[in-house]
């Protein structure tokens, strides 16, 4: 015969040394983010069977979880005995379930049932099913999204990084709209975006071209292109291969170009000064090209003394 029962409310049942606990129960979970304490309060008084609180002093007590009301085996065990026997003060106890026997591997996403024996009694029936609050163990919002540590998610409060070892694609975004598929901010500065349909702008929030980019670029290796390949501002390349170079100002002498867009016919260049190339035209009949000033200039060939006469022989 049980000496202890667990009740709802003040139960005498004339047996005895029989004890009734009176249940003040409460479920609360400790959630610390940097590292979980899951523990259940449980609270209680005892009381005999003329409803006499007992006597101050410690009780062995056994909590047990199950999934079912009655028998089966406990999921989960926690004997408080010897050094971890209960205080019981004025007929109540407080006990924090889980601070002995962590309840860190018990599935809270399902029914359970507490089952309690105090002393040398048998369990105490009927056992008591846990409230929703437990439950809130499995949600654990503070530090899981859908069973995932929230160490493992991207979060704005705090820096965060992302990193695997699969095989398969590590990130995908994906815009089923007309909206623009990605933007990225400096502070309020729009840096990088990536419009709907694909086109991608560097320094541009509208790019017009699969790549757009706003501002001096570098690019340090080889640049292929199979198509027109258009450079407004200033762009420092390496190798470049291009079938159609398209450039908004002429490419400088200095920068292995000639600084000229149009040529006429017959014209040609020269090495006008340190660095500095210029055009020539053609010259005109009975001209011929002669160096003055050290550049190359045409003179009339009557300016040289020469004849009009004409060479017969030569020996």
């Amino acid at each position: 015969m049980n000496l202890y029962s667990v009740k709802t409310s003040i139960v005498s049942i004339a047996t005895g040394l029989l004890l009734v606990v009176f249940l003040l129960v409460t479920f609360s979970a400790i959630l610390v983010e940097a590292a979980p304490n899951f523990q259940i309060n449980y609270q209680g008084k005892l009381t005999d069977a003329l409803n006499v609180t007992v006597a101050d002093g410690s009780k062995e007590m056994v909590f047990s979880l199950y999934t079912v009301p009655t028998g089966g085996v406990a999921i989960w065990t926690e004997s408080r005995t010897g050094v971890n026997e209960v205080s019981v003060k004025s007929g109540l106890f407080s006990v924090m379930l889980g601070s002995v026997t962590s309840l860190a591997g018990v599935d809270f996403n399902q029914t359970l049932y507490l089952g309690v024996t105090i002393e040398a009694d048998p369990e105490m029936t009927p056992r008591k099913v846990m409230g929703a609050v437990p439950a809130a163990f499995e949600a654990n919002n503070a530090n899981t999204v859908g069973g995932v540590a929230s160490t493992s998610l991207l979060r704005t409060d705090r820096v965060g990084s992302i990193s695997t070892t699969s095989a398969t694609t590590l990130f995908t975004v994906t815009q089923s709209g007309t909206g623009d598929i990605l933007n990225l901010f400096d502070g309020g500065t729009e840096v990088f975006t990536v419009i709907d349909g694909g086109n991608v702008g560097i320094g541009s929030s509208s790019p017009s071209a699969k790549l757009t980019v706003s501002g001096n670029t570098f690019i340090g290796g080889r640049l292929d292109t199979a198509g027109a390949l258009s450079v407004v501002g200033t762009s420092t390349l390496g190798s470049v291969t291009a079938n159609n170079l398209n450039l908004s100002t002429a490419l400088l002498a200095t920068s292995g170009g000639t600084g000229f867009s149009t040529y006429a016919t017959g014209e040609f260049l020269y090495a006008s000064g340190v660095n500095t190339l210029a055009k020539r035209s053609i010259g005109s009949a009975g001209s011929i090209l002669s160096v003055v000033g050290g550049v190359p200039a045409w003179v009339a060939t009557s300016s040289l003394g020469l004849g009009t006469g004409s060479v017969t022989s030569v020996s």
